[in-house]
């Protein structure tokens, strides 16, 4: 036996071999951190000990900051284009039927959008309307199962300002959620 294992036992008690290997890798799994921390320090310490070498990694790190901001652009974009595409693709289908409030695009707009309403919303989207759209302004509804009146929703995307809009009808009471300023919708897509 290693002259470590005797330590080992007294500090730990006597345990079973699968118990001595959990506390062998513990130890190297901490050794591990401590490893990594010793490594950015050196690091940390390194650009900050050479006034040089510290201008060249502030212009490296902006180089970085540029370059995320331009790919969260990039991304932002793709978001947007995918949602447009779609809603073109749910035109005439039941939103249940292809699992669009499932969608992570749409799901997480209208998570952020009305907040604490929105798993009400999900779980309520029972008797629905099919995608419609007008003029690149889509709309779908979805109301509460033999009681639509107690809680009706309708939601609208205009994949031109990517904007979206949701109207909540409880009891005959509207409460309306927008992202960006007012998005118009006309009656003739109400009425569809």
């Amino acid at each position: 036996m290693n002259d470590q294992w005797p330590e080992v036992i007294n500090r730990y008690g006597k345990a079973s071999v699968p118990n001595l290997y959990l506390i062998i890798v513990i130890k190297i799994l901490n050794m591990k951190k401590v490893m990594n921390l010793l490594l950015c320090g050196a690091v940390v310490c390194g650009f900050a000990s050479c006034g040089n070498q510290t201008k060249k990694a502030e212009a490296l790190m902006d180089s970085a900051k540029n370059s995320v901001e331009s790919m969260a652009g990039a991304v932002d974009s793709v978001a947007q284009k995918g949602l447009a595409e779609l809603m073109k693709e749910s035109e005439g289908k039941y939103a249940q039927e292809i699992g669009l409030l499932d969608n992570p695009l749409l799901k997480g707009r209208l998570e952020a959008l009305t907040k604490d309403l929105a798993p009400e919303i999900i779980k309520n989207f029972n008797t629905q309307t099919p995608v419609v759209s007008e003029d690149g302004i889509f709309k779908f509804s979805g109301g509460k199962a033999h009681e639509v009146p107690a809680f009706n929703t309708t939601i609208y995307y205009d994949s031109n300002s990517d904007n979206m809009r949701v109207d909540v009808e409880r009891n005959g009471k509207v409460q309306t959620f927008v992202e960006k300023g007012d998005l118009k919708v006309s009656d003739a897509l109400k009425q569809k």
